[in-house]
């Protein structure tokens, strides 16, 4: 009997354990990276419309509505966290499936300003005395995501794409994990 209640715990607790409860290792310089399925990783998130679509302007007309009508820098940071992951599939699609590097380095510049108004948001959250704990690091277990597909990209762009993916690389693991 007490085989069985064993093997019915093991069997709920395998089953009802969340599945990324436990934080990946950061990949080290020197390590090759895993292959990352960004698909996985940021759904339900998805690239969409891309710079150089024709809709595209309209999406970041919506996108940056929403974001004004956000008064709360905490809130902002918090929206400005979802847009960068979107920045970041488009860069991903425009690289490595469009091919349109024009464009993927707009995009790259337009990730790059995104990181850094999240940081500037949480700073200000802070010195405004709100409690951004909870919002740091849900953000920081997102850069952790973003800063894994980068260096799949990485691996995947030709040489003429590897100098900007680092620069973006050097500013995202910048950002100082005190947020």
């Amino acid at each position: 009997m007490k085989f069985i209640k064993l093997f019915l715990v093991l069997v709920f607790t395998a089953l009802f354990l969340p599945v990324n409860s436990f934080a990946a290792p950061t990949p080290k310089a020197s390590q090759k990276p895993i292959e990352v399925n960004s698909f996985e990783m940021f759904w339900p998130i998805v690239a969409g419309k891309v710079q150089g679509d024709s809709l595209y302007n309209l999406k970041m007309f919506k996108e940056n509505i929403r974001g004004f009508l956000i008064f709360s820098n905490l809130r902002k940071a918090e929206y400005n966290t979802v847009l960068s992951q979107k920045r970041l599939l488009e860069f991903e699609k425009l690289v490595l499936v469009n091919k349109d590097y024009d464009n993927a380095k707009l995009t790259l510049d337009t990730y790059k300003q995104t990181l850094k108004l999240i940081t500037e948001q949480l700073q200000k959250s802070k010195e405004e005395g709100q409690d951004v704990t909870r919002v740091s690091q849900n953000t920081l277990a997102i850069f952790e995501k973003e800063y894994a597909l980068l260096q799949s990209i990485f691996t995947k762009v030709d040489e003429t794409q590897k100098e900007s993916i680092v620069e973006v690389i050097k500013s995202l693991t910048s950002i100082p994990s005190s947020l």
